[in-house]
This record gives structure tokens, sequence and C-alpha cells, in this order.
């Protein structure tokens, strides 16, 4: 795991990672702060843009004192897009382990009634410019040659007007005086 605090990634760490442990996935953690109070308006299409990515598993975040965990997106080409979401409060408990063992009818029966109770029946969507701003952008990488497409893909996101990404082949010489390493 890696957290790139700040919002900065520094693609030289990354890579180390996998070359130190070439067939070990990465989960990489990019937390953010997009604005004040709400997401600033020009971040939005770079946000949506995020949501696209096969490597990206999804983003914390939430709303007025209200913890979220967003999923996917909606409409990414709309002014109207809309995020998917869990609670992440709502908990209940594992399948226990007797309905492994025994009678495989009984299995049967009592797993697809643990199961089905794991599947939300209604699909929760909260518009893109209501979330708060501070949110933590979650990336799996799985391999090496994963790095490199998602590499050369955040090089070109972090052109795009209004970017909030800050991209960097190696940590700048100012940050390294003044920031965790």
């Amino acid at each position: 795991m890696m957290v790139c605090h700040d919002g900065n990634i520094f693609l030289d760490k990354i890579e180390k990672k996998f070359l130190a442990n070439p067939d070990n996935g990465l989960f990489i953690s990019l937390p953010v702060m997009l604005g004040l109070k709400s997401i600033q308006d020009e971040y939005v299409e770079c946000l949506k843009e995020l949501f696209n990515l096969k490597w990206t598993v999804g983003c914390a975040g939430g709303k007025h004192h209200m913890a979220y965990y967003f999923v996917g997106i909606l409409n990414s080409k709309s002014k109207k897009s809309k995020l998917l979401y869990l609670d992440p409060h709502y908990v209940q408990e594992a399948i226990q382990s007797k309905y492994l063992n025994g009678d495989e009818n009984e299995y049967d029966t009592k797993m697809q009634k643990a199961v089905k109770s794991y599947h939300c029946s209604k699909i929760q969507l909260i518009p893109i410019q209501n979330i708060c701003s501070s949110v933590a952008i979650g990336f799996y990488l799985r391999d090496y040659d994963q790095f490199l497409k998602f590499k050369l893909k955040m090089l070109s996101m972090q052109k795009m007007q209004d970017s909030f990404l800050s991209i960097f082949e190696h940590k700048p010489e100012y940050l390294k005086k003044s920031y965790r390493s």
C-alpha cells in the first residue's frame, strides 16, 4: 500500500515498489482536497475521468458529517453525473463457518439466504457536486505492466484543463526538505 500525501504522486516511489516485488499488486491512496466546503466546479471533470479508469477502485468521502464509499459513476459525460455509493456504517456479520460444513442442501439454502442479504435492494446515488471536498481516491495496480499504463494516463490527465493531479517523476528538491518522504 502507498499513500500519496497531499495529492502528490511520485512515480519513482511506485516504480521502486514494483521493482522490489514485480508480481505483487499495489493499492494507492490519493487523498485530495478539492475545495473548501464542496468540490470546486473546475475539478469535477478530472474526478469524473478518474472514476472511468480501470485502476480506480473507489473513493472514500462523504457529505455533511456522513461517510460514504463511492464505487462508481453514472452518466459521466453528463453535467448531472451521480456517484454510486455504499454506506460503511451498515454492518452485518460475516457468513458463519458452520454454513460451510455439513449437509450440502442445508449449505445451499443458508448460503443463498446469507449471500442475498449482502446485496443492496436500492442503488444509492448522489450528485457529484454534493459531496464534500475532502476525498481519498483509491487505485489498484496488479503488476508492473499496469503501472506503466497508469503512469502514462496520469501524466496525460495532469495536462487536462483544471486537473488537480500533481504527478512527478521524482520528488522535487524543494519538497524533500519540507515534506514527508
